[in-house]
């Protein structure tokens, strides 16, 4: 439950990370963890997805609050009891692997820790910047200062590439 809480929350972060064509809803093989919004409400979204997850009891129930099952970001419906993370794409370049492997692995010891996921709140503007929810995901995630630089670094290349994203929560 901790792993898909913490991607769902996270997801724009993630997405940032990835070539356009992995963001969102734009893959039919790694689709979004988020739920339909009403007039771009993501944080609702969100809070209902995490939700659902609370009340699931087994993996299958998990796979099946994500609209595309074993084809979201996170795939839960695998023949053992496991996560597929399936968000990024295809690359033979070692620092994108490693550096992602080990992220992985990370949101898999923070959620074997127990560290809990809050729900998506607001400041006053309605929105948190990118830059302050990756600084959130990082802070909880215990991944070496390169680790966080590589992805700092990637996402700026996507924004300075694709523009500035909307935030969708704190």
């Amino acid at each position: 439950k901790l792993i898909a809480k913490r991607y769902t929350k996270f997801e724009d972060v993630f997405d940032y990370f990835m070539p356009v064509s992995r963001r969102t809803r734009n893959n039919q093989y790694c689709s979004s963890m988020w739920g339909r919004t009403r007039d771009g409400d993501y944080a609702s979204a969100i809070n209902h997805t995490l939700k659902s997850i609370d009340r699931c009891r087994t993996l299958h129930c998990i796979s099946s609050v994500f609209n595309n099952g074993r084809y979201s970001k996170l795939n839960f419906a695998t023949r053992k009891p496991t996560v597929e993370f399936r968000h990024h794409s295809g690359t033979t370049d070692f620092d994108k692997i490693s550096n992602w492997v080990l992220v992985c692995m990370s949101i898999v010891n923070a959620a074997s820790n127990g560290k809990p996921i809050k729900k998506m709140e607001r400041n006053r503007q309605g929105t948190r910047p990118l830059a302050h929810r990756f600084s959130v995901l990082f802070g909880a995630l215990d991944v070496d200062s390169t680790v966080k630089t590589f992805f700092r670094k990637r996402m700026k290349h996507f924004i300075k590439l694709d523009g500035q994203p909307e935030s969708v929560g704190a």
